[in-house]
């Protein structure tokens, strides 16, 4: 669901200088060095999925573009193309899908692709028909997926689909979905994810735990396990339980993803009441 484009260049990127004529050319762009040859940039406030630039070799670039990536995605990834072919002399390749290398009269393994990467019509068909995959693929398997955004992940399972009308037409699926992506990532509360554990009791298959503790508002999001402490005992549950007994002032903003203000002591009190009938502190 993944869409490559490569840049051949004629010398050496120079990185900074990259970025100071993308951060003129467009409003609110970030970037964020993620690995030695990978950068993710996106535009804050607007971008969905960002755009991952990474050096595969001196003079051989990728830009990625991932599902549900939208409009301000699509005009980053003109921008960065556009940009470092200017910059470094560069051309711009797709994979040749016909390419086979074990016929002898092989085409070329990469197409020469002309500039803007993205029009108009492809950067909206684009984002529909990624919205209607992943509507079908929840609803037939019923498993959730998870998005990966500039700031947070969003959850997108059965439930969320059900708030968001699981029926309604592609056109306007497609729309609440985007602005859904866009709540979760720049408008939910400035809050931290709070304390994280990780259980290494199977080295191959370590466990990422919660816990919540009532003194610091937090945000939720899908862990192995939430934690509680209650009368020096922990408690251990899944995020689905959690999702049962919710204190009214928390808010469930997709599948998993809560916004976990503090809340009165009482009302923490009926909450691991409710979590203890769900312990599973010996599964973990």
């Amino acid at each position: 669901m993944s869409i490559l484009h490569y840049i051949k260049i004629s010398k050496p990127l120079d990185f900074d200088l990259l970025c100071q004529t993308i951060e003129a050319k467009v409003s609110h762009v970030a970037y964020e060095q993620r690995a030695e040859n990978l950068c993710y940039f996106w535009i804050h406030g607007a971008s969905t999925r960002g755009v991952d630039l990474t050096i595969e070799e001196p003079l051989w670039l990728e830009l990625r573009n991932t599902a549900c990536a939208n409009h301000a995605d699509y005009e980053l990834t003109n921008q960065l193309a556009e940009t470092i072919c200017n910059l470094c002399h560069g051309q711009v390749y797709k994979d040749n899908d016909d390419y086979d290398e074990e016929l002898e009269d092989a085409s070329e393994e990469y197409l020469e692709t002309p500039m803007p990467l993205f029009d108009e019509a492809q950067m909206h068909n684009k984002f529909l028909s990624d919205a209607k995959l992943i509507r079908t693929l929840v609803n037939h398997s019923g498993d959730p997926m998870t998005l990966f955004g500039p700031i947070r992940e969003v959850n997108i399972g059965r439930n969320l689909l059900e708030k968001m009308s699981r029926h309604q037409p592609d056109e306007q699926f497609s729309e609440n979905l985007h602005r859904k992506i866009l709540e979760i990532n720049y408008h939910l509360p400035d809050y931290e994810y709070g304390n994280l554990l990780q259980s290494n009791g199977d080295s191959e298959n370590p466990k990422i735990l919660k816990l919540i503790t009532n003194l610091t508002p937090c945000i939720i999001k899908k862990y192995d396990f939430i934690l509680f402490e209650k009368n020096e005992k922990l408690i251990a549950i899944t995020n689905d339980h959690l999702n049962t007994i919710l204190p009214q002032d928390w808010q469930l903003v997709d599948e998993y993803t809560i916004v976990a203000p503090i809340i009165g002591d009482l009302e923490f009190q009926k909450l691991l009441d409710k979590a203890e009938r769900f312990n599973q502190i010996d599964n973990l």
